[in-house]
């Protein structure tokens, strides 16, 4: 009988790439029954909305450590966006962990890499073209975000929140300091 061990992503906000946690559970359980297998353990991970920080991916490192010692198949019912990841490719391919991604059937150890590697490419491209009609709107005289002379029309209120707000608590603050 086959072994597996399932490792889930669960984000505490709504993103675009969310797929819920029951979705995710479904698809391993009807998975692991197809091939007549077993779920030894499951793995959580808890994600916020994406930051520009690295996330520790904790409970993944647990699932290899223990689908090596177990020689069991590590499962990934939603493996998203993850590829684009170089840190977690990384780990998978070391880990010399059979591994199978339920949301993209053409992923295995031996094709991670390729996707990966499209992956950081295309963002890479993407990136490029970016700064370069950035740069041309600039060289243009285009007026970029709120420079734009329309940028606050009808939104006149939200313009200096931030520094409203801040003079505000100093203006308190320094008079609570004088009585």
């Amino acid at each position: 009988m086959k072994r597996y061990i399932i490792y889930y992503r669960q984000w505490l906000k709504k993103n675009r790439s969310r797929v819920e946690l029951a979705a995710q559970e479904a698809e391993a359980k009807r998975f692991v029954a197809f091939n007549g297998g077993k779920i030894l353990r499951t793995y959580t991970e808890m994600e916020d909305l994406p930051t520009r920080r690295p996330i520790e991916r904790v409970e993944l490192a647990k699932a290899i450590a223990e689908a090596n010692r177990s020689e069991a198949t590590l499962v990934i019912p939603h493996l998203g966006r993850m590829v684009k990841n170089a840190a977690f490719t990384r780990a998978l391919q070391s880990s010399n962990v059979d591994f199978v991604c339920l949301d993209q059937g053409a992923m295995t150890p031996r094709t991670i890499n390729f996707f990966a590697q499209a992956a950081e490419e295309s963002s890479f491209r993407v990136s490029e073209r970016s700064r370069k009609a950035m740069q041309a709107c600039v060289a243009r005289g285009v007026k970029l975000g709120s420079a734009r002379p329309d940028h606050w029309k009808g939104r006149e209120h939200l313009r200096g929140t931030k520094l409203a707000i801040a003079a505000a608590a100093t203006a308190g603050a320094s008079q609570s300091s004088t009585r």
